[in-house]
């Protein structure tokens, strides 16, 4: 595995240039480079240029994923019992645990989104969890109770993206908890979900 931090990345990194940084920070994930594990977690806490379809922070995400949960988990900053120091952190370190793909990451995700009510938190949280696959399923439907409307139809497109016969009985099991005044608000989203049927 090779070091990442040679001066020149380093200069990179502290550059103007975003375009020159997010290569940088593609190449330490790429390269699956250790070393560059509290660099990217770093990324995570600052807003980022936009580059079109992606940013340095979606990709230091990507980057961390690939790199390996193993890797990261333990070096997560946390405030009290919160991981990560700002929302915007945390929105990005759900993003990087989804990026891993790794059952092992559900638990940690789960933490994060009980103790989170973010909007952002949750975009990125519930998709994390759609990546870990059927075994986010049953933790999902824990996450389901005592949340608001918009974080259960959250749990309800997590639960979508992962699909399967499993997948469909826990949406129709979670579907069954909103009252009528709930699907009524809900209609938007639920009509979508049908279209794709």
């Amino acid at each position: 595995m090779s070091d990442y931090r040679s001066a020149l990345q380093i200069e990179i990194l502290n550059a103007k240039d975003a375009f020159a940084r997010w290569h940088v920070i593609r190449a330490a994930g790429a390269t699956r480079d250790i070393s560059a594990v509290d660099d990217l977690l770093a990324v995570l806490e600052s807003p980022a240029p936009d580059l079109g379809d992606t940013d340095e922070r979606a990709i230091a995400a990507w980057a961390l994923g690939r790199i390996g949960l193993a890797a990261f988990l333990g070096r997560i900053p946390k405030e009290g019992d919160r991981y990560g120091r700002s929302s915007l952190h945390r929105a990005g370190i759900v993003a990087a645990l989804g990026e891993t793909r790794a059952p092992d990451a559900v638990d940690p995700l789960v933490a994060i989104l009980k103790s989170d009510g973010d909007r952002d938190v949750w975009l990125n949280g519930t998709l994390a969890l759609a990546k870990t696959g059927e075994t986010a399923l049953p933790r999902i439907m824990e996450l389901s109770t005592n949340v608001p409307l918009e974080h259960r139809l959250l749990l309800l497109d997590a639960i979508h993206k992962i699909g399967g016969d499993v997948g469909q009985e826990h949406f129709s099991m979670l579907l069954k908890t909103l009252d009528k005044e709930e699907l009524r608000l809900s209609a938007d989203f639920l009509t979508r979900y049908m279209a794709t049927k």
